[in-house]
C-alpha cells in the first residue's frame, strides 16, 4: 500500500509555484528535447520542429481546455468566462490531443512535408513527455481510483485505500512506451509503424486505465453507458487508426 502524499504548490519565498502546472511544463520541455534530437537525426529542419512544437503546446492547452469544459459545460453555464481561467485547473487530455493532431496534421500537410516520418519524429517525445506530465497529476491526485485492496493502492486521508491510475498511466504509456519507441526508432525502416505503434500502445493502454477511475466521488469523470469520454474516444481513434493501416497496407502490396 502506498500512503498519501499531496504536493499542490512550492513556496519560495514570495513565490508560488503550482507543481501541476511546473510538471506539465517539464514535460512539454522534455518532448520538445526528445523531439529535436529526433529531429536532427533524421534530418528533418529544426525551425520546423519548433513551429510545429508552438502549434503542438497551443493545441493541447486550447484544446484540453474547451474539451473539459464542453464536458462539463454545467459549471460554466452561468459564468461563460470561468472557461478562460485555466489556474483554476480542469484540462481533458483527450481534448488537447486531438487539437494538437489537428493542428500538427494541418501544419505538416501546409509545409508539404513527409507526414508519417514527422508523425514517427513525434511519438517519442509524446511519450517522454507524458511521462512526466503525468507525474503533476499523481502529486495532486486529480484522478483517484476506485475502492481497492491492490498493493499499489493509496490510502487516502479518509483511511480508504483506492487505485491510482495514474500511476498505472506513467509506467505504461510514459516509461515503458517510450523506452520501446526509443529502441524501435533506429530498426523500424518504414515510415508510419513506429506511429501505429505508438497510438494502438498508448489507446489501449489508456481505454484499460479508466476503467480503474473512481465513479463514485464529487469529480469523477462523467460515464456514458458505462465508459468514460476519454474511452470512447479511444475506441473511435483506434477504429480510425486499424482502417489507415489496411489501406497503407493494401497499398504497399498493391
Amino acid at each position: 500500500m502506498i500512503p498519501w502524499f499531496q504536493i499542490e504548490q512550492i513556496h519560495l519565498g514570495p513565490l508560488t509555484i503550482q507543481v501541476w502546472g511546473l510538471l506539465v511544463s517539464l514535460g512539454f520541455a522534455l518532448g520538445v528535447f526528445v523531439l529535436w534530437k529526433e529531429a536532427k537525426r533524421k534530418g528533418v529542419d529544426a525551425n520546423i520542429i519548433l513551429d510545429l512544437f508552438i502549434l503542438i503546446l497551443a493545441g493541447a492547452i486550447i484544446g484540453g481546455r474547451l474539451f473539459y469544459a464542453a464536458e462539463h459545460y454545467k459549471e460554466y453555464i452561468g459564468d461563460p468566462l470561468r472557461i478562460f481561467f485555466i489556474s483554476e485547473g480542469g484540462m481533458s487530455f483527450f481534448g488537447g490531443f486531438l487539437a494538437a493532431l489537428l493542428a500538427s496534421m494541418f501544419f505538416v500537410r501546409r509545409k508539404k512535408l513527409a507526414v508519417w516520418k514527422i508523425a514517427d519524429t513525434v511519438a517519442p517525445a509524446l511519450a517522454a513527455g507524458y511521462a512526466v506530465g503525468r507525474i503533476g497529476c499523481l502529486m495532486i491526485h486529480d484522478h483517484i481510483g476506485k475502492i481497492t485492496n491492490f498493493f499499489l493502492g493509496i490510502k487516502t486521508p479518509e483511511g480508504v485505500i483506492r487505485h491510482e491510475p495514474i500511476i498505472y498511466e506513467i509506467v505504461f504509456n510514459g516509461i515503458a512506451l517510450f523506452a520501446i519507441l526509443w529502441f524501435l526508432r533506429k530498426r523500424i525502416k518504414q515510415d508510419g509503424t513506429l506511429s501505429v505503434i505508438f497510438l494502438v500502445w498508448f489507446l489501449s493502454v489508456r481505454f484499460i486505465t479508466d476503467f480503474f477511475r473512481s465513479a463514485d466521488l464529487p469529480k469523477s469523470d462523467i460515464r456514458y453507458y458505462g465508459l468514460t469520454l476519454a474511452q470512447i474516444v479511444a475506441i473511435i481513434l483506434l477504429l480510425g487508426v486499424g482502417i489507415i493501416f489496411v489501406k497503407k497496407y493494401a497499398h504497399r502490396r498493391s
